[in-house]
């Protein structure tokens, strides 16, 4: 039998198959993903505090090697529920989603505020002054080439940085 490997595809709008590490199940759809640095072709659900590579649209029951075969959406806005305060055009990554096979309490993803790349770069010897210069430099320079920020917000009062917010995603 045939290998499962990811291919070049035309036209099918940021949806894609791939194989999921993990227990995985239908709980488990909208969640965000990454792309393993381990196993070629193979993604797995996002830490806290990781990038977002794309959420599962659905999990298959088909394996290969051993691992559920899923859709993913790499493109578009999704809608996501703010762990944490949140501004419009800002960055996201994962906050802490349920464990595989557990659903988020709402059925929305998880996003929290980027969090700087460069957050410790200089030490002691090196002086405060340096290392928050520096930082402010790098932190645009090495972030990942696979970002979302947020597009829109609702609270009761209209302020997108209150916790618990619904907000609406894109990939930049």
């Amino acid at each position: 039998m045939a290998k499962f490997r990811l291919l070049p595809t035309v036209n099918v709008d940021g949806y894609f198959t791939a194989k999921i590490v993990g227990n995985v199940t239908d709980a488990d759809v909208g969640k965000p993903v990454r792309l393993t640095t381990t196993s070629p072709d193979t993604y797995q659900l996002a830490a806290d505090g990781e990038g977002i590579d794309a959420f599962v649209v659905g999990i298959d029951p088909a394996t290969s090697d051993g691992l559920h075969l899923c859709t993913l959406n790499c493109s578009g806005r999704v809608r996501c529920e703010a762990d944490g305060a949140l501004t419009i055009g800002g960055l996201v990554e994962a906050a802490a989603n349920g464990a595989a096979g557990t659903a988020n309490t709402n059925g929305l993803p998880l996003v929290s505020a980027k969090t700087a790349v460069a957050a410790n770069l200089a030490d002691a010897a090196n002086g405060a002054a340096i290392a928050v210069a520096v930082n402010a430099v790098l932190a645009e320079a090495l972030l990942p080439i696979i970002n979302w920020r947020v597009v829109s917000g609702t609270t009761s009062d209209g302020d997108v940085a209150d916790e618990d917010t619904y907000v609406v995603i894109e990939r930049v």
